[in-house]
């Protein structure tokens, strides 16, 4: 039996707790994260702080 994998998770803004059981192909989070406890396996994440892209584009 093939293992059962969760859909593409996209999560945007402030998460304090980020709790995964299961198999994810892809998790993406936009903003800031807290704590994040995965159990399971996992095979893409992306991490994409806003902060860090606004400070970037802002000139002065």
């Amino acid at each position: 039996m093939d293992k059962e994998y969760l859909k593409p998770i996209i999560l945007k803004g402030i998460i304090k707790k980020l709790t995964i059981n299961g198999n994810v192909k892809q998790v993406i989070i936009v903003g800031e994260t807290d704590t994040m406890e995965i159990t399971g396996s996992i095979i893409q994440t992306f991490n994409i702080d806003r902060n860090k892209i606004k400070k970037q584009k802002s000139s002065k």
